[in-house]
């Protein structure tokens, strides 16, 4: 009961796009693809416009792709079409958008003065910190696509404010 309040906000949304895509035979890897297109060609050009409203279309364009990310996943439980490339490609896709809207965002830093050894110190903080991140994933048998059923476990113990942001 506690999980499927959680997960209401995200069935506000993602439910009705979901069947959209079922009704129109559209595949959760299409939905993948699409998304990363559309974030990678739109987060990018808004981030590194280096302008307030750019940063705030940026933004509103990171928020469409979480929504369409919430919708392909679902779209492929709820139709039994998960499959090993597209676990694969979302994992990319989701590498990627990372690394170039960043690097978007530190061209739209740039053009407001930020100097360049802030954004190679950002870069290489950031590899590292993925670096890490993968480390410790496949240490503790995290799988960001399965969940990790000791994690779950603790954050549904005390299902606080901080524990639902994470």
């Amino acid at each position: 009961a506690a999980r499927a309040g959680r997960d209401r906000p995200r069935a506000a949304f993602s439910k009705p796009l979901k069947w959209v895509c079922v009704k129109l035979h559209i595949t959760p890897n299409m939905v993948t693809v699409l998304n990363h297109i559309l974030t990678l060609t739109f987060s990018c050009y808004f981030f590194s416009r280096g302008t307030q409203i750019g940063y705030i279309l940026g933004v509103c364009s990171m928020m469409v792709n979480v929504m369409l990310d919430f919708v392909d996943g679902d779209l492929a439980k709820s139709t039994g079409q998960v499959s090993a490339v597209g676990v694969w490609l979302d994992s990319v896709f989701d590498v990627a958008i990372q690394a170039l809207v960043c690097g978007a965002i530190l061209i739209g830093c740039y053009k407001q003065g930020l100097p360049v050894i802030w954004i190679i110190f950002y870069y290489v903080a950031n590899v590292g910190s993925n670096l890490v991140s993968f480390y410790y994933n496949s240490v503790f048998g995290f799988d960001s696509h399965a969940g990790n059923k000791l994690f779950r476990f603790y954050m549904e113990q005390k299902p606080n404010l901080i524990n639902r942001f994470f």
